[in-house]
């Protein structure tokens, strides 16, 4: 049997009585199979109902929007190479750092290749050009995600289920 103290009709405490007692008509008194949480909002009938969600806030937002941003992003080149770029840990840092790379070597007129590892671990062989063209891609899937976060900031409220992928595509 499980005693629920409840003050101003909220939850505050429940207790385990492993004691054997004769069941009670308290609606305070519940059998141990019932689920009741502190916080849990009570019916006076012995039912409790759990409190309303807390309203997203832009902070869970940002976790989203992390989560999103550290996404594995499909590269599509204008010269036929398709491939995977990991944007988590420093993926998304190297990436910038190889663009800017191979702007400056563009600009002294080096042409080797680069050669990057691929999020499937797989080396890709690439051009100046083709690194220039990969980095635009991954910033452009970075700031995608930060204006989506902002748009759902703006909301008011936020949606409870802003985690959704309808707000994000």
């Amino acid at each position: 049997m499980k005693r629920i103290n409840v003050v101003n009709g909220v939850v505050d405490v429940i207790e385990l009585n492993l004691s054997i007692e004769a069941s009670s008509t308290h609606p305070f008194v519940v059998d141990d199979a019932t689920e009741v949480f502190a916080g849990y909002i009570s019916n006076g009938d012995g039912t409790f109902t759990p409190p309303a969600a807390a309203a997203p806030t832009n902070t869970d937002v940002n976790v989203e929007r992390e989560r999103r941003v550290n996404l594995v992003v499909p590269v599509y080149l204008s010269t036929g190479k398709v491939f995977a770029v990991d944007m988590a840990g420093g993926g998304r840092a190297n990436i910038g750092d190889l663009s800017i790379m191979a702007v400056i070597k563009n600009g002294a007129g080096v042409t080797t290749d680069f050669t990057f590892r691929d999020a499937n671990d797989t080396n890709q062989t690439l051009t100046n050009d083709e690194v220039i063209e990969m980095g635009m891609q991954a910033a452009a899937s970075f700031d995608y995600y930060y204006k989506k976060s902002w748009a759902l900031k703006e909301l008011s409220p936020i949606p409870q289920d802003y985690e959704d992928d309808s707000y994000w595509t």
